[in-house]
């Protein structure tokens, strides 16, 4: 892997870039998890650790490649799919707690009120999956592991907008749109450098997907539960 070709793209603006997105994730949840720290489950501690450590190893490497430690940036992402991997399994434990996995319909609802941070889990890891298929392609690899935190800072981006005074528009929406620009941002600076073949357009295709999914939920469930009965008779002959 020619890493060094990864010096101009971790420069100092993409460190205050990753520095800035773990600040807010550590502001966000200042009213909902550190102010009740005693009243949160084993589980949720160690979600928000392993999110935590996800943020902040993200400004890691980005410094490490920046200061030219390309040993360590290697060696920390040796480990990077088992925190992923822990990571993924502790989101769904927090989510589901100890409800089986099923089609049920009191999993759909716990799907349902829950869409966003499921959205996001799928999102992450179909980027992380990309970024380690891209991982001998520096330009490549970089993007999609950016985009890994920019999808992952959606929930955390929606409770600082809630700090903030107002009648309670949809927060949800406002914290895509501003990802979204986010997005569109990188994508005009890498086209500008003649880069066209962005891996950003793939990340703002999910930031859409995830939008329309968290207000068509239900609508987007009953026309896959109309196709599944279609198809299910035709399978059985």
């Amino acid at each position: 892997m020619k890493i060094t070709r990864l010096i101009e793209l971790s420069d100092i603006s993409t460190v205050v870039l990753l520095a800035g997105i773990f600040g807010v994730g550590l502001i966000a949840f200042v009213p909902s998890y550190f102010l009740v720290l005693d009243s949160t489950s084993l589980s949720m501690h160690i979600h928000a650790l392993l999110m935590y450590l996800w943020l902040g190893g993200a400004v890691c490497m980005a410094i490490l490649i920046r200061t030219r430690q390309y040993r360590w940036h290697r060696r920390i992402g040796y480990a990077s799919p088992l925190v992923v991997l822990a990571m993924l399994y502790s989101g769904f434990i927090v989510i589901f707690g100890s409800q089986e996995p099923s089609f049920s319909g009191q999993t759909l609802k716990v799907l349902a009120r829950w869409r966003l941070p499921v959205m996001t889990i799928v999102s992450f890891s179909i980027l992380y999956l990309l970024g380690l298929a891209f991982r001998k392609h520096p330009q490549v690899h970089f993007r999609f592991m950016l985009s890994t935190v920019i999808v992952l800072i959606g929930p955390a981006l929606r409770r600082i907008l809630l700090l903030i005074p107002s009648t309670k528009p949809d927060f949800a929406t406002i914290s895509f749109l501003l990802l979204g620009a986010l997005t569109l941002a990188l994508i005009a600076l890498d086209i500008r450098k003649g880069y066209v073949k962005t891996p950003y357009f793939l990340t703002l295709a999910l930031l859409a997907l995830m939008l329309v999914g968290y207000h068509y939920w239900w609508e987007l469930y009953a026309f896959m539960k109309s196709v599944v009965s279609v198809i299910l008779p035709l399978g059985g002959g």
